[in-house]
């Protein structure tokens, strides 16, 4: 089932045209479990929790406007850490963490204070991004990568 889901995204955001290897490697130390990233959506710099266990790239509306992620009635509701929440399932034009690019990324709006993600963050950069990538622990720090092509 997830392979499938997998393939869905890779196919979703062109990740398959890709043949060239490109990595990405972010520390834990010091950061308690939480992995602080500088992401791109839609050419709008911001800065996410790093969650595998997040289904969608989660944003806040204010982050969304900026973006020009577009509005919409369609709404899910996300099981967080701090229980169930609303969200408006959107979509982003195109995401980049540092060299790692994929677009047509399905992105949840939330509308959410500042204490929602934390002080200063935007959101949460999740699995409608992070499945289109291989993403290990090791070492002490998280690599995101390109999938190697399939033989």
């Amino acid at each position: 089932m997830s392979q499938k889901i997998i393939s869905d995204y890779e196919a979703k955001g062109n990740c398959a045209a890709s043949t060239e290897f490109r990595k990405e490697s972010f520390p834990l130390n010091g950061q308690k479990n939480v992995v602080t990233v500088k992401a791109t959506i839609n050419g709008v710099r911001g800065l996410f929790i790093l969650d595998t266990g997040a289904s969608y790239v989660s944003v806040k509306s204010a982050f969304a406007d900026r973006a020009k992620i577009p509005q919409t009635e369609t709404e899910i509701t996300l099981l967080t850490a701090n229980g169930p929440a609303k969200a408006k399932l959107s979509k982003a034009d195109k995401v980049m963490l540092g060299k790692l690019e994929a677009a047509n990324v399905p992105v949840a709006v939330q509308k959410a204070d500042d204490k929602s993600y934390g002080n200063g963050v935007d959101g949460l950069l999740g699995m409608s991004f992070l499945s289109r990538f291989e993403v290990q622990m090791a070492s002490g720090s998280i690599e995101v990568r390109t999938r190697r092509p399939k033989k």
